[in-house]
């Protein structure tokens, strides 16, 4: 690697619980969730060359990510701030988290590119957040679980308090995401729960605070399969007929009671763990693959 040229990883994201509390005050919602991040990244390569203002150039597999980029944003607020140096950046993206899937991937590839500013020290750990902050509801606890790595991050109200909880193994646990050709837009996947939504006075809702009981007293790997929970659940499914139909179809192959299918968060990106032994794994593969749709197998650390 050239000396100012680097390649970093940005990875997905997963959601192990969702919860959608309350509608505020300023239309935005407050939710409690469980980030985490999984082994499925997009590759950014950076390229600093000294310069006297900030700017960039983006090129990509995914051409109208040349155009429209969260990463621009990083680069024009850079502008405004006390820096280490000034730079003409390139970045090259190499693009493998599905776009609309619920997997964080723009905001992945922003708190990558906040953590890799911060780790060459060109801004401070008080920027990075401001930063963070700004670019959406994401970016934030993607850029804590780098800074915290091998942790559970809870996150509460628009994801802007996170509390890091190390993880209690040292183990990896494998399962399976289905790529839906159905992209879910996450405004209108909000729009439609708030017709249903019961606005909940708590802070910490009872499905992430029974994840951290189970996480804390070290029993996380007997029950995960249990600990699971996404309320886009209620709504996703009759809204989006084609993804529901994914799911039926993993449970027509395999029962309930040996498979789990859910939602990774606000996407349509569905994700599958089965009991070990329960479900001839490789035969449910080809049945979701035999439909065009693609199945990847994926590591999460306990």
């Amino acid at each position: 690697m050239e000396p100012n040229k680097w390649t970093i990883k940005s990875y997905a994201k997963i959601n192990w619980v969702l919860e959608i509390l309350n509608i505020r005050k300023d239309c935005y919602h407050n939710i409690s969730s469980v980030f985490d991040l999984i082994e499925l990244f997009d590759i950014i390569t950076i390229e600093l060359l000294d310069d006297n203002k900030w700017s960039i150039n983006i090129s990509s597999n995914v051409k109208k990510l040349e155009r429209e980029n969260i990463i621009y944003r990083i680069f024009e607020e850079l502008n405004f701030v006390d820096t280490k140096g000034k730079y003409r950046v390139n970045v090259e993206l190499e693009k493998n988290i599905p776009l609309g899937g619920g997997l964080g991937g723009g905001s992945s590839n922003a708190a990558s590119i906040i953590y890799f500013l911060y780790q060459r020290g060109i801004i401070d750990i008080s920027c990075a957040f401001r930063m963070c902050k700004s670019l959406g509801s994401d970016v934030l606890p993607i850029f804590i679980s780098y800074l915290y790595k091998n942790s559970y991050i809870f996150c509460f109200e628009r994801q802007n308090i996170c509390v890091p909880y190390a993880k209690p193994y040292n183990s990896v646990y494998n399962f399976f995401l289905v790529f839906s050709p159905f992209g879910v837009e996450t405004k209108q996947a909000y729009k439609e729960y708030d017709k249903i939504i019961k606005n909940k006075d708590l802070f910490i809702g009872y499905k992430t605070y029974r994840f951290f009981y189970f996480v804390k007293n070290g029993m996380i790997k007997e029950y995960f399969y249990y600990l699971i929970h996404n309320d886009f659940e209620k709504i996703i499914y009759d809204f989006y007929k084609d993804i529901r139909f994914i799911k039926e179809m993993i449970y027509d192959f395999c029962s309930k009671e040996n498979v789990r299918v859910f939602l990774c968060g606000s996407g349509s990106t569905l994700a599958i763990i089965t009991k070990d032994g329960k479900c001839d794994v490789n035969m449910l593969k080809k049945v979701i693959e035999d439909k065009g749709l693609v199945v990847r197998e994926v590591n999460v650390w306990f």
